[in-house]
């Protein structure tokens, strides 16, 4: 599966989608040292030290970064009617401040509803 198009909502699958993606290169991004270092102590002696997997670090990292902007865009994507009220709000004319705003309970309620459980 490909992860959705930056900007566009996720649905729950492709939250979990790009869940699984972070969580797999994330884990990834800390085996791959440990790793090198299992190959490196196995390998004949004149090959020691040579064992390098960095280009295979930065693949995850991008991975990672993807899925981490994939997931941040998507689920920002369904907030941006409340944000856009939000910034409309003429905060001069409230007279007290309280625990909790409507505005507030509404950015959580699509928060939870689009987070994976």
């Amino acid at each position: 599966r490909k992860l959705p198009k930056h900007g566009r909502p996720l649905t729950a699958e492709g939250v979990i989608a790009a869940c699984f993606v972070c969580n797999s290169a994330d884990y990834c991004i800390e085996t791959i040292p440990q790793l090198a270092e299992l190959i490196d102590g196995k390998i004949n002696d004149a090959f020691r030290g040579a064992v390098d997997m960095e280009d295979e670090l930065d693949r995850f990292s991008g991975n990672l970064q993807r899925g981490l902007r994939a997931l941040i865009s998507g689920v920002h994507a369904h907030l941006d009617a409340d944000m856009s009220a939000l910034q409309r709000t003429n905060w001069a004319t409230f007279a007290e401040v309280g625990d909790n705003s409507k505005c507030v309970t509404t950015l959580s309620s699509v928060l939870v509803k689009h987070a994976p459980r």
